[in-house]
């Protein structure tokens, strides 16, 4: 009897912990992943000790450049103080910010498809997804305020109908100085700017 009753036992243990494992692949915010394979933190887990005030951050798709490459386009009432420009790996800037409230604006040109099928030089075949992560922190403590990614990622077959490219991100923090680090993985290149109030 003692026999037949570890075998349900057994069978709960392994079913709750492929409900584990399941539920951490779709949690909510996972940790980014920079073009080397290493991990770093997301906002939510990197700012818990901060001490500051709270920032809020929007992103919204804004109305794409007339030549639909993705390029940045000017927005009336706003003036650009910073750009970066590179491509997949890891670019780091620091960047001073003079107002409370500023945009983070940036495009990005994938270097495919998500999802489109590749050969490497042995044959074998994979699949890629381009990415990109923006990571804002403080630059005197290291503190992260935020990590920007393009809402729906980057699939250019999605953008078929509507290129969402550029994309802006609202700060209502600033006057402070800021570290900038771009990753990028399996995209051409990419253009971010930060803009402040004329």
């Amino acid at each position: 009897m003692k026999r037949d009753m570890g075998k349900p036992v057994l069978l709960f243990g392994l079913v709750l912990l492929l409900g584990i494992a399941v539920a951490g692949c779709f949690s909510a915010e996972p940790d980014a992943i920079s073009g080397d394979g290493t991990s770093f933190p997301s906002s939510a887990g990197a700012t818990a000790g901060a001490t500051t005030a709270p920032v809020i951050a929007v992103t919204t798709a804004v109305q794409a450049a007339p030549s639909g490459t993705g390029a940045l386009r000017a927005e009336p009432g706003l003036r650009t103080i910073a750009r970066m420009t590179g491509g997949s790996g890891v670019v780091r800037q620091n960047i001073m910010v003079p107002a409370s409230y500023w945009e983070l604006w940036y495009s990005v040109d994938p270097r495919a498809t998500g999802g489109q099928d590749s050969h490497s030089a042995t044959g074998s075949q994979s699949v890629f997804f381009p990415k990109i992560s923006i990571q804002v922190a403080e630059a005197g403590t290291g503190s992260v305020i935020e990590t920007v990614e393009p809402p729906g990622g980057l699939d250019r077959a999605l953008w078929q109908s509507f290129d969402p490219r550029p994309w802006s991100t609202k700060f209502y923090r600033g006057n402070a100085e800021y570290t900038f680090t771009v990753t990028g993985r399996y995209i051409e290149s990419f253009t971010l700017e930060v803009r402040v109030r004329e």
